[in-house]
């Protein structure tokens, strides 16, 4: 999957920018893993679904996944790709919590 990007901005003023621009995108590549997390980002699943869905498709290749899951979320979220809808969760947390998410999956 690949996902654009606009280079200035969604503003007005970089919207005008880029209409001059022959490219006015950057071009985002994702693997498989950061494809499925992508598309479960959408406002409603929680990261421990996530966490479930990424380690059912994809085993032990992806271990730990939920330190591999906190970094690239942390990264989408600096590069404005996606923000949090209830709360940050912060890689202290997410490490204190995975754990017990286990008792919740009937709800993924």
């Amino acid at each position: 999957m690949i996902i654009l990007r606009p280079k200035l901005g969604d503003g007005a003023f970089g919207r005008w920018i880029s209409l001059r621009l022959r490219n006015p995108y950057y071009y985002i590549y994702l693997d498989d893993v950061g494809t499925l997390v992508w598309k479960r980002c959408d406002g409603k699943t929680k990261l421990y679904c996530i966490v479930t869905h990424v380690r059912k498709q994809f085993g032990e290749q992806v271990e730990p996944v939920e330190q591999r899951l906190f970094k690239f979320i942390r990264q989408l979220r600096e590069a404005k790709l996606i923000e949090f809808v209830d709360e940050v969760v912060t890689e202290v947390q997410c490490r204190k919590t995975v754990p017990i998410w286990g008792g919740f999956l009937k709800d993924c």
